[in-house]
């Protein structure tokens, strides 16, 4: 007999509301007043707290709403996906995990009043935000409170080298620098115009600059660099076309998928063949979604092998796409780490002390991710090799060697 097919007048005893109905007649006897009321009223009290199983809240912020919210809604999906895991497996020191949400609306001002209002009832760790320009302006806040917080995606330089209460999983903003004027001089592209964001400028304008110095000691120049700002109304041809008189061998969009999308579309319908290039934080399936045709032989580079091969990375990415009905993101795959993290530093310390916590994380440097170790160095920055792809028929090709490039 199947626990759905074993009721009492048509009523599910796994799904009723038990807590809610010792409540009840808790208050009816307190109103009877009679002494054998009261003290079934304390009797039920007992056994009402010990119905209800302590939980361990863990906060997350980042933009769920607005062009950004792709990255944001995938971060939550794949924190989800961890917490089920864990409270299956017992939860952390046996209190169940539960995740207390907040919307940061893409403003510095909305993350810092979320993260205030957590920290407010209790919530000690937070994973996020989503985007450097939410990150910097809580920084200072996350250390006085000792939040310890787990920053999955946050990538400005700004944040590297700090002794703080922040631990990132992604590498700052010079690995992918890095990695895009590499794959630009191995195509023989060495002028190049370069379209960033001003609405995420701790992140575009950190990764511009440090993509500008890369570039230049591999011989190659910035010959044009213009700063938009995303809103629905703007006109991407008054950033794009004056980019694009300069001539240069190629276009590098630091922008998010929505953005990127758009300025590939005007490209497309103008008839321009130029070589375009991405970051990471547009290669979503927004990105592809939006972009369609616009978007193919489009570059890009990421800290995510999309092609492994190792088992516990193909499980988490199957049963994603089976729950939410879409591919995972860096972001998704990151949060979904940040989570198992905290709860295995936790169970394996005995402790839900920020401070132990952070301790432990830093001292013990190695943990285990779905696509190979992750490594941490002692100020909480993350150390990831970079890799390159290129869009074909619709999807994320990862270039295998040399040649691909």
């Amino acid at each position: 007999m199947t626990r759905q097919q074993f009721s009492i007048f048509s009523l599910d005893l796994h799904e009723y509301d038990w807590s809610s109905a010792l409540t009840d007649l808790i208050k009816y006897q307190i109103r009877k007043k009679t002494a054998a009321g009261l003290l079934l009223a304390v009797l039920l009290t007992v056994m009402l707290s010990g119905c209800r199983q302590e939980t361990l809240d863990i906060g997350y912020i980042a933009g769920l709403t607005g062009p950004n919210s792709d990255l944001g809604i995938s971060g939550l999906y794949g924190l989800h996906m961890a917490v089920e895991e864990i409270n299956a497996a017992g939860g952390i020191l046996g209190r169940a995990v539960v995740i207390r949400e907040k919307d940061d609306r893409n403003s510095e001002s909305s993350a810092l009043a979320a993260v205030t209002e957590l920290h407010d009832t209790g919530v000690e760790f937070l994973i996020g935000p989503i985007l450097s320009s939410m990150m910097i302006p809580l920084s200072d806040y996350i250390n006085e409170q000792e939040i310890l917080t787990i920053g999955p995606t946050a990538t400005s330089h700004r944040l590297c080298g700090k002794d703080d209460f922040l631990i990132r999983l992604s590498p700052d903003d010079s690995f992918q620098a890095r990695a895009l004027a590499e794959f630009m001089i191995r195509k023989g592209y060495r002028t190049v115009a370069v379209l960033y964001d001003g609405n995420n400028q701790e992140y575009t304008d950190s990764l511009f600059k440090l993509f500008q110095t890369c570039l230049e000691g591999l011989d190659g120049r910035v010959i044009h660099s213009g700063i938009f700002y995303s809103d629905f109304f703007r006109r991407y041809e008054d950033s794009l076309f004056p980019a694009l008189a300069t001539d240069p061998d190629a276009l590098l969009i630091i922008a998010n998928s929505f953005d990127a999308s758009n300025f590939s579309q005007i490209l497309y319908k103008s008839g321009s063949e130029i070589p375009v290039f991405h970051p990471l934080w547009p290669m979503t399936d927004e990105l592809l979604r939006l972009g369609g045709a616009a978007v193919e032989g489009h570059h890009l580079v990421n800290m995510i092998d999309f092609q492994s091969q190792a088992s516990d990375f193909l499980t988490f990415r199957n049963r994603y796409r089976e729950t939410y009905g879409q591919d995972i993101t860096f972001a998704s795959l990151l949060a979904y780490e940040s989570m198992h993290i905290l709860a295995d530093t936790m169970n394996r310390t005995g402790s839900t002390d920020p401070r132990t916590v952070r301790r432990d994380i830093i001292r013990t440097g190695t943990f285990r991710g779905l696509q190979g170790p992750i490594l941490i160095d002692p100020y909480g920055d993350c150390w990831k090799d970079m890799y390159r792809y290129t869009i074909r028929n619709g999807q994320f090709l990862r270039l295998e060697n040399e040649q691909d490039a």
